[in-house]
């Protein structure tokens, strides 16, 4: 029997012209709503019994072949799966009484393989930070009184130039007698290491073999914190002779607290960047160390010295105490000594602030110093050595320099495009290049230029913004003086026992003192003024003064120029009625007399009070 049920139900039923069931529209809405119904009740049972696709990102999809297909889901290592049939609900554990198996080196593109370094521990699969090697799975307790310096030796050992994590704690070091080859620790910068030591004794030398890359730190640690105990440095990091690492050392984002916050020795082209010193007798000390740069770092609050440069004291080669040490935009605030450079070459200090510190920068022995490009250095005299780590600075001041009797004099000084302030107590010169210290000449071939000093104080009256002292090779250019409280200091700058200056275009403002030994208010510019005094000459009833001898207080080579001036004059003769002038002078004294031009008599025992500048050679 043929059915009138054809392919397409609607033209089948509308071409009847006697229907034998019923109406065509009525057949077709039942045909349509009968196909719909089939449709539902297979969709659904299909997604009832089984799966249709399952779709891994990277991967092939798993699809079903029909609807009694099962998915297998398996646990296997450190995953339990468990079934809750009454909410339909299929759980997925990470057990964590397992040993996770091999896993891949590095994070895959597609995600797979998400655990590098991961370890075995009792704890099961690892959490994100818990790397490849970690203290805690050697037997640290990281309480801060259990000694762990064994069970750090033992991670670091058996990483063998791996990174080893610090996991959140305190870490107690002090029976850490040095590990060395390449290491690298770092935590999430909630870590605490009590006394950590690097000892590297088989360092390469620096025609290292082509199988050590050069761009490779051998010890690295980041985001850690590292705490001095009273006998140990927080972090010490030393060689066994000077320059024989390629890099000895890499510090990125360390914090270094207590007595001594971080120790280096021997060291060899090396770097710390956005580091934290805070509360340190000596926040950094670097001892024979060469070619190290020192990125956007802070020392606050340190009682003692926030950097001591030095030789190490293993040197039995009588060597410097290495060289070119650099440091860029860091920061200094609050603490007796800034920088402590002893014998030690080519420092460099370059867009850096140092406020409110005893000692800015001090120099013995070392040569080539630089101070420029925008460094800033605030003198203040109030003590900030104060307590029991408390370290009374050598001397005082912004910048002060000197030759070390023991070795050698200090050469090469430039303090260029600077700022250097002395604030309302200072109590000291603001630089002072002082070469009396030593059987050389103790300061030479150094130079002050284009550079600002300022004394916002009203006290002292016997303090100079620049002092130098038996020196040679000089050049004093284009620097401004300013004093803007204070009209009681001698002179803006004394130079003593100088040996060819060259001094020219330095500019002077309210920094004399108005009835004393002073440089004058105007005039002069302060260019090439060596020294200046206020004299008082004696009137003895005629038309001129008794003459006066004025010592000069510098030694010059030969006789400087004098420029004397009126300052105030007897009763009823006006200023401008007299001429002062010298009527002897040689390169060690001048003699001045005052004289009436107009030729009134000026009456016995009255005073004229002059002004005299020594304007150099």
């Amino acid at each position: 029997m043929t059915l009138p049920w054809r392919n397409n139900t609607s033209e089948d039923i509308a071409s009847q012209t006697k229907p034998r069931y019923e109406t065509p529209q009525g057949a077709q809405l039942k045909a349509d709503k009968a196909e719909a119904n089939a449709k539902k009740y297979s969709d659904d049972n299909f997604a009832k019994s089984a799966f249709k696709t399952i779709k891994v990102p990277g991967r092939l999809d798993v699809v079903a072949d029909d609807k009694e297909d099962v998915l297998t889901i398996e646990g296997r290592t450190g995953i339990a799966v468990t079934t809750n049939p009454q909410d339909d609900r299929i759980i997925i554990t990470a057990t964590g009484d397992s040993i996770p198996g091999q896993h891949g080196t590095s994070h895959l593109s597609d995600g797979a393989d998400p655990i590098p370094y991961t370890t075995a521990t009792t704890g099961g699969l690892a959490n994100p930070n818990a790397y490849l090697y970690n203290p805690k799975d050697y037997g640290a307790v990281g309480d801060g009184i259990t000694d762990d310096s064994d069970a750090a030796v033992a991670a670091i050992t058996a990483a063998a130039g791996k990174p080893v994590y610090f996991p959140p704690g305190r870490y107690n070091l002090e029976s850490m007698t040095g590990v060395g080859g390449k290491v690298q620790i770092f935590s999430n910068g909630d870590a605490v290491l009590k006394g950590f030591h690097y000892k590297e004794l088989n360092a390469p030398l620096q025609n290292i073999s082509a199988t050590t890359s050069e761009d490779d730190a051998y010890f690295t640690a980041s985001n850690l914190v590292f705490e001095g105990t009273a006998t140990k440095p927080g972090l010490k990091i030393e060689n066994q002779s000077q320059g024989t690492f390629i890099r000895s050392f890499q510090l990125f984002r360390c914090t270094f607290r207590g007595n001594i916050g971080l120790e280096t020795k021997n060291c060899l082209d090396s770097s710390l960047l956005e580091c934290v010193f805070i509360q340190n007798q000596y926040g950094w000390k670097a001892l024979s160390c060469t070619n190290l740069t020192v990125a956007n770092a802070r020392f606050f609050s340190s009682p003692g010295y926030c950097v001591y440069i030095d030789r190490s004291d293993n040197d039995t080669a009588n060597r410097y105490g290495g060289e070119s040490i650099k440091f860029t935009n860091c920061q200094w605030f609050d603490s007796a000594t800034a920088v402590q450079c002893i014998n030690h070459n080519y420092l460099t200090l370059e867009n850096c602030m140092i406020d409110y510190v005893n000692m800015g920068v001090y120099l013995k022995g070392s040569k080539f110093a630089r101070l420029v490009s925008g460094v800033y250095i605030g003198y203040t005299a109030g003590s900030r050595s104060s307590g029991p780590l408390g370290i009374a600075p050598t001397k005082t001041g912004c910048v002060y320099a000197e030759g070390d009797q023991a070795r050698s004099f200090t050469a090469g000084i430039e303090i260029s495009d600077a700022k250097l302030t002395g604030y309302s107590d200072a109590a000291a010169d603001l630089v002072t290049l002082d070469g009396t210290t030593t059987t050389f000449n103790g300061v030479e071939n150094s130079s002050i230029r284009n550079s600002q000093l300022h004394l916002v104080g009203t006290t002292p009256t016997t303090k100079y913004h620049l002092n130098i002292m038996s020196a040679q090779d000089i050049t004093h250019m284009n620097n401004r003086y300013y004093a803007p409280n204070n009209n009681q200091l001698l002179a803006p700058w004394l130079f003593t026992g100088l040996t060819r200056i060259i001094s020219q275009q330095n500019n002077f403002t309210n920094s004399f003192n108005s009835s004393g030994t002073v440089l004058p208010a105007t005039g002069y510019a302060g260019n090439e003024v060596y020294e200046s005094s206020t004299l008082t000459l004696t009137c003895n009833g005629t038309d001129r003064t008794d003459s006066v001898a004025y010592a000069f207080r510098n030694k010059y080579t030969q006789t400087p120029r004098i420029v004397a001036m009126v300052r105030t004059s007897p009763s009823g003769i006006g200023a401008e009625e007299i001429n002062v002038a010298n009527v002897a002078q040689d390169s060690t004294q001048v003699f001045i007399r005052a004289l009436n031009v107009k030729g009134t008599v000026m009456t016995a025992g009255t005073n004229v009070v002059v002004d005299l500048i020594i304007l150099g050679v």
